[in-house]
């Protein structure tokens, strides 16, 4: 989870997940992160200098909780789910569900840290 999902978010569905899943750790993926308006979304990058920032959880029980979760992120239109590999801040690999967005990010804003939190305190200080 790279946006609203995060621990830190304090939305309903972090909330959700706070209840329904287990926090593993904090990951990155080889994206690219844009700002969609009100949340953001990752779409793949074949550089591996690009990473997108996020965390990892596990669900207590997926078959309940991947419905809620995909209409939460409006899947299969908004964003799809699919399996990505990322890599744990341990520097171990471990292949999880992940939603990437399925629009195009042209008229949106690129964000280079990979890190929605960082662009979100960076933008509110400003």
């Amino acid at each position: 989870m790279y946006g609203t999902l995060m621990k830190k978010a304090h939305s309903a569905m972090s909330l959700f997940l706070e209840k329904f899943a287990e926090y593993v750790d904090e990951a990155t993926f080889q994206g690219k992160l844009y700002d969609l308006g009100s949340y953001p979304g990752a779409i793949v990058s074949y550089d591996s200098a690009d990473a997108v920032r996020g965390e990892v959880f596990r669900l207590k029980n997926p078959e309940r909780s991947l419905p809620v979760l995909d209409q939460y992120e409006g899947c299969p239109k908004l964003y799809i789910r699919q399996k990505a590999e990322v890599t744990l801040s341990n520097r171990k690999k471990m292949t999880v569900w992940i939603y990437l967005y399925n629009c195009s990010v042209k008229e949106t804003s690129y964000i280079p840290s990979g890190s929605y939190e960082k662009y979100l305190e960076k933008r509110y200080q400003n």
